[in-house]
């Protein structure tokens, strides 16, 4: 075998595709990948021409000759072996009569997902469930599609896609097994769903399901999945369940204790720290199979990119605080984090991982917490009492949408457990006494780039030496998240980099993945649009009108995009000054919600502070005042959520030529406005509580930076932006005295000449 063949790898679980030295091959049109693939399926026996093309053309389409069917190889081969000369070829050769693909079982992906399967299958019957689920998620991972999916209505394909598809239904059974050996009855019932709406006649389906759905307290819900499949197997086969549906369903409703035991021991926490689990006891990790060590910590299976500071300093933390609360923005890694943290740990005991993410009821969280540790769940007392000895890290992951029930949950068990530690991931502090907050930033470009780099090297690309300047852009453009990056580079299986690279401004269309991925995990949307969702409605709205703002900005900025004549939320604010120069009451308006100014700043601060606690606005703590920051991806979200109104506003604020919404350098804008109550001027109709236009033409600026016209036009323009009124066309020639004045106490800018 020459090196070029064993650089050559071939997969069939997807679209028929090559890769040779880890970059994708083009095989050509449809029909000269179905001349590979039929070589594939014969697993290194030569097919003779004539049988060759009759499985390419069909028996009865006699109309391609030889000489079509040798350039279709020649083609391969120009594609497979680039460096081949004569004779020398070793991939796809000519034997005798006829052609044969000779390639190791492991450089073909059908193949090694057989291998997986069988030694996964082995790993379980040996009792080894942890490193079971390990090596089925991986040979499920290899699969990008249906089998030989554009091949795979052909003839000749349809038996071995056929298999295929079964062994692949039976992979994910015996992943589901394993985990449900592992307690992770509840983590698994999405994916049992899903199986039995796709194979509704494998029996084995149905009967996990049924289990699982015991095993987490629902023996109601159990008992109606047994109907169910009773009914689809009527329905589609006119049979009756097999003896195996029929023995559970028995064994259900007499609570058999059989259901929650096993027959062979189980080692639980992977081959280097494996528990054994006698038979005859619940299969899930209970308390004795705990207090010998354990741990239920997933292996990765992807590479961690940098984070060697950030994770260095949560080590440290953990050893000195007993609870440390990762923060950050969606999608900035928390997960990925605390998770490496986790497995890092040599603890005897633990660390024990609870996935809080797929809760939606917050009464679930002492439950879910329970049922990763292998106790039966609904009483905190039990777990507290079973904890309380126990020298363990507890990782609550994903808790920021159960927050009302975490936090008494958390502080009851480091109250009562004194040797315990827990490390929670959360778009927001707990606010716990003793807590110690790290917040996860985002990458690097550096980092950013290389996590680029690997992740579209996975799915058959790679960077260019020329594309390094435009890797780097999009990684700036995608504000260094990880999650961002891996959509991201999944696109580039179809797109090129540079097509990535241009359509940020869709980044939301662009940036999806398939049904695989966790909810929040589907989509850059999915991720901030759970945190977004989470918000108050004042949040929200100062969140959106923050997103006018490009790059960063102080308080006064956040003021004078975050309240409007309606205030941050919704109510009606007061522009009036007394003789003292102070802010007072106004008058009410028509709904008599008059409110003070000096209010509707306490609620933007208030509003302001709860976006950085959510970490929604990020905040640079080094300045004095502080600056604040919305990350790119955040910004687009919100300002898609902007009424047309608010978006117009934004519109004319960025072309005032000052992100905060000043007037250009040098000059007026030309349209200037004044706030008023009542004008003591003749002729002038404008409404109570709206704004005068003043007509002016573009006028050079003489006044420094910060001079009383600047400050006074500044004030105007913004005015007009906050209340969009309507004004005077330039060409008008009404002017005002700059002695006349409103009742309210603002002076009138005079026009330009």
């Amino acid at each position: 075998m020459t090196d070029a063949a064993t650089g050559v790898e071939l997969c069939v679980l997807g679209p028929v595709s090559a890769r040779r030295g880890g970059r994708p091959v083009p095989l050509g049109g449809r029909r000269q990948r179905m001349v590979l693939a039929a070589l594939l399926l014969a697993r290194g026996r030569v097919v003779p021409v004539d049988r060759l093309r009759d499985l390419v053309w069909g028996d009865r389409d006699q109309t391609a000759s030889r000489a079509t069917l040798y350039g279709y190889v020649a083609g391969l081969r120009r594609a497979l072996e680039p460096d081949r000369t004569a004779r020398s070829g070793s991939l796809l050769v000519r034997e005798g009569p006829g052609y044969a693909v000779r390639l190791p079982p492991d450089r073909v992906d059908a193949e090694r997902f057989t291998a997986l399967l069988g030694h996964g299958g082995t790993l379980l019957d040996q009792g080894r469930a942890g490193e079971a689920a390990v090596t089925l998620e991986a040979a499920l991972t290899l699969w990008r599609g249906p089998a030989y999916a554009d091949v795979g209505d052909r003839p000749f394909a349809l038996p071995e896609v056929t298999r295929l598809e079964a062994a692949r239904a039976t992979a994910v059974e015996l992943r589901i097994r394993a985990l449900l050996d592992l307690g992770r009855h509840t983590a698994v019932l999405g994916d049992l769903e899903a199986l039995v709406i796709e194979h509704p006649l494998r029996e084995r389906g149905w009967e996990l399901l049924a289990l699982a759905l015991y095993r987490s307290g629902r023996q109601g819900d159990a008992l109606a999945v047994l109907r169910r499949a009773r009914t689809e197997l009527a329905g589609q086969l006119g049979t009756d369940p097999g003896p195996a549906l029929r023995r559970l369903e028995t064994a259900i409703l007499t609570h058999d204790e059989s259901l929650t035991a096993a027959s062979p021991p189980v080692l639980v926490g992977g081959a280097d720290r494996a528990v054994a689990v006698p038979a005859g006891t619940d299969r899930a990790p209970a308390a004795p199979a705990l207090a010998a060590g354990g741990g239920n910590v997933p292996a990765r299976l992807s590479s961690f990119v940098g984070r060697t500071a950030e994770l260095a300093r949560a080590e440290a933390a953990v050893a000195a605080y007993r609870l440390v609360t990762l923060t950050g923005p969606p999608g900035v890694g928390k997960t990925r984090l605390a998770r490496e943290l986790a497995r890092r740990r040599t603890d005897r005991d633990g660390p024990w991982l609870v996935d809080l993410a797929d809760l939606r009821e917050p009464s679930a969280v002492i439950d879910a917490i329970a049922d990763a540790l292998g106790r039966p769940g609904g009483d905190p007392d039990q777990l507290t009492a079973a904890l309380a000895d126990r020298s363990t890290l507890l990782v609550l992951d994903n808790g920021e949408h159960l927050l009302p029930r975490l936090v008494p949950a958390v502080g009851g068990l480091l109250a009562r457990c004194p040797r315990l530690r827990i490390l929670t991931t959360s778009r927001e502090a707990l606010d716990i006494p003793g807590e110690h907050v790290l917040a996860v930033p985002p990458l690097p470009v550096g980092d950013a780039v290389t996590l680029l780099a690997e992740r579209i090297a996975a799915v058959g690309g790679r960077i260019e030496d020329g594309d390094r300047a435009v890797a780097e852009r999009l990684c700036v453009d995608l504000d260094g998240l990880p999650l961002a990056i891996e959509l991201a580079a999944a696109r580039c299986r179809a797109l090129s980099l540079v097509e990535v690279a241009d359509r940020m401004d869709d980044r939301f269309t662009l940036l999806t993945a398939g049904p695989h991925r966790p909810e929040r995990h589907r989509s850059l949307a999915a991720a901030i649009g759970a945190s977004y969702r989470s918000l108050t409605d004042g949040e929200r709205r100062l969140l959106d009108r923050l997103s006018a703002i490009e790059g960063s900005f102080d308080l006064a900025a956040a003021r004078r995009f975050g309240v409007d004549r309606r205030g941050v939320d919704g109510r009606f604010v007061a522009d009036r000054r007394g003789a003292d120069g102070r802010s007072g009451v106004d008058r009410p308006g028509a709904d008599g919600l008059g409110v003070d100014r000096r209010a509707a700043d306490g609620r933007l601060i208030a509003h302001l502070v709860a976006l950085v606690r959510k970490s929604l606005v990020t905040v640079d703590t080094t300045t004095a005042p502080r600056r604040y920051r919305l990350l790119a991806s955040i910004r687009a979200y919100a300002a898609r959520q902007l009424p047309s109104v608010d978006r117009e506003r934004a519109r004319h604020r960025r072309t005032s030529g000052d992100p905060t919404g000043g007037p250009r350098p040098g000059e007026y804008p030309r349209t200037r406005v004044v706030r008023r109550r009542r004008l003591a001027v003749p002729g002038v109709r404008v409404p109570l509580g709206h704004s005068a236009a003043v007509v002016s033409g573009v006028v050079p600026s003489s006044s420094p930076s910060g001079s009383p016209a600047e400050s006074a036009d500044s004030m105007a323009f913004g005015a007009a932006q906050e209340n969009s009124i309507s004004t005077e066309n330039s060409s008008s020639s009404c002017s005002i005295s700059s002695s006349h004045r409103t009742r309210s106490g603002t002076a009138i800018v005079p026009a330009a000449p």
